[in-house]
């Protein structure tokens, strides 16, 4: 949905672009990109465990539906329900923590670490081996601090004040006094200076030189890129684009009247009307076209190189498609009326199928290349949820009270509205709980080993022991069969054992 919105957002001001580029439009696309895109979905980068994974022997404990610890071989799992959570796996030496989720949460390596709260608040810290460490904090926009080992690392912002910042909006280096008044930012040899941004500005580097004074005149020029104008801004835009290219590019904007763009050896024209009333364009060499008519809700759009087929009646129907499904990337959105919506995608790293009835149904199916594994997820809101995946995973919980697909909310908000809840784990492992845990057992068929749990008490059992707990150890009775078959009782008392024999662990 996230991707489609973009798309057909982004094509009012695509409209537009077919005849200009100018200041004022690129700001508003990046805008709006950053408004919807916040809220993506998509899976693409490296994928971290935040449970415990694999097939080796786990211990588990439980208090109705407070608490629970899950442990193997290198790895934990600790629940404090609904306030804490923490993942730990000593081989990747990496660590997974939320609080009150999804109010807050972090996770990191040896090497880095990132924390978020609620996208107010966040920071990272990361290593490097040639500088050393450094990190950086962000309360929103308006205060930043950052600090490390190297000079270029130490920053404060206290916006609109006075501030340095690092690595954002694509410079390296943003520095302003009493914004807008004053503000200047660098990437490599490009250095530039504002005075009431974005009004007056002026900026240089070995091929670039930009001047602009709103609304009189602005020029920026890019040796081998484009050359921009604008006089008497909005009102008239004109440039060229890709100057260094076989076909360069043309355009003229008399605002808000009349837009036009062309190239150099007339293998494109475009045109748009009373800022994209209706607009239509058309390119030879990737035997592309393009119609929209009011705005942005009726358009259609194809395109031979690269793949681009869209159709879009909105908000009643919709399909946008990039690529073509034998190429290496393919991607498509399917909207039918605003509650039903399908996205697919297709990639090196993973396939993506995902289809939405808002807000009842959500169902995920993802597929990694390289790892050889997939993922299943169903929600049928406000009824039940089940995932499964090629580890041997499956869950299902009934009742599903959160209506978004998200298996972390369910996992932690989950246990405070579930009737029912089973769990096949990898190891071969099963859970099953009743009346928002309540009643719950832990059994492995394998070992015959089976855990009970009723309102903080627990039965352990296996054929060479049992035992009887209340509240994890506050009082207990274990029996044990030793390797002579002769049998021992070990008695807990506020989570001491009172007797045991040496070098036993029965847990």
């Amino acid at each position: 949905m996230t991707q489609l919105i973009t798309r057909i957002g982004s094509s009012v001001f695509k409209v537009q672009n077919i005849c200009k580029q100018s200041f004022f439009y690129d700001s508003a696309l990046v805008l709006l990109g950053i408004f919807f895109l916040s809220g993506g979905t998509d899976e693409l980068a490296a994928r971290l465990p935040t449970e415990i994974q694999g097939e080796g022997k786990r211990t588990y404990r439980q208090f109705i539906f407070l608490f629970e610890r899950t442990t193997t071989d290198g790895q934990s799992e600790t629940h404090l329900y609904p306030f804490y959570s923490l993942y730990k796996n000593k081989e990747k030496a990496y660590q997974f923590h939320t609080f009150l989720y999804p109010f807050f949460q972090a996770h990191g390596t040896n090497y880095w670490r990132k924390w978020n709260f609620l996208s107010i608040f966040s920071g990272e810290s990361l290593y490097h081996k040639k500088k050393g460490a450094d990190t950086d904090l962000w309360l929103t926009f308006f205060f930043n601090i950052g600090w490390g080992e190297q000079p270029e690392d130490r920053y404060v912002s206290f916006f609109p004040i006075y501030g340095k910042i690092k690595d954002i909006f694509g410079y390296e280096i943003v520095r302003y006094v009493l914004f807008p008044i004053y503000a200047d930012w660098s990437y490599k040899d490009y250095k530039a200076h504002g005075i009431l941004w974005p009004i007056i500005m002026w900026g240089k580097s070995k091929k670039r030189r930009d001047f602009r004074f709103l609304p009189f005149y602005s020029s920026l020029n890019y040796e081998g890129n484009y050359k921009r104008r604008t006089l008497l801004w909005p009102l008239f835009q004109w440039g060229s684009i890709g100057i260094s290219q076989k076909e360069p590019r043309h355009y003229f904007l008399f605002f808000p009247v009349f837009g036009y763009k062309w190239s150099a050896h007339k293998n494109l024209k475009a045109f748009s009307l009373f800022l994209g009333l209706f607009s239509y364009g058309r390119e030879k060499i990737t035997k592309s076209t393009n119609w929209t008519f009011l705005w942005f809700l009726f358009q259609y759009g194809k395109s031979e190189v690269p793949g681009i087929q869209k159709l879009i009646i909105f908000p009643f129907y919709g399909y946008y498609r990039f690529g073509q499904s034998d190429q290496s990337y393919y991607r498509d959105v399917l909207l039918i009326t605003p509650l039903y919506f399908r996205y697919r995608t297709y990639s090196a790293i993973l396939d993506t199928v995902s289809h939405f009835v808002i807000p009842f149904y959500s169902g995920i199916k993802r597929f990694y290349h390289k790892e050889r594994e997939f993922q299943y997820y169903r929600k049928v809101w406000p009824f039940f949820q089940y995932y499964k995946d090629s580890q041997g995973s499956f869950e299902l919980r009934v009742l599903a009270l959160w209506p978004f697909p998200t298996r972390q909310i369910d996992k932690q908000l989950g246990v405070f509205y579930s009737l029912f809840e089973y769990r096949k784990i990898p190891n071969g492992d099963r859970y099953l709980s009743f009346l928002f845990r309540l009643y719950s057992v832990y059994w492995n068929t394998k070992d015959k080993e089976r855990h009970h749990f009723f309102l903080g008490f627990e039965w352990h059992q296996r054929p060479d022991y049992w035992g009887f707990e209340f509240l994890g150890g506050f009082f207990g009775l274990h029996s044990i069969i030793m390797d002579d078959g002769k049998r021992r009782i070990i008695v807990e008392l506020l989570w001491m054992d009172i007797r045991r024999p040496k070098g036993i662990d029965p847990l």
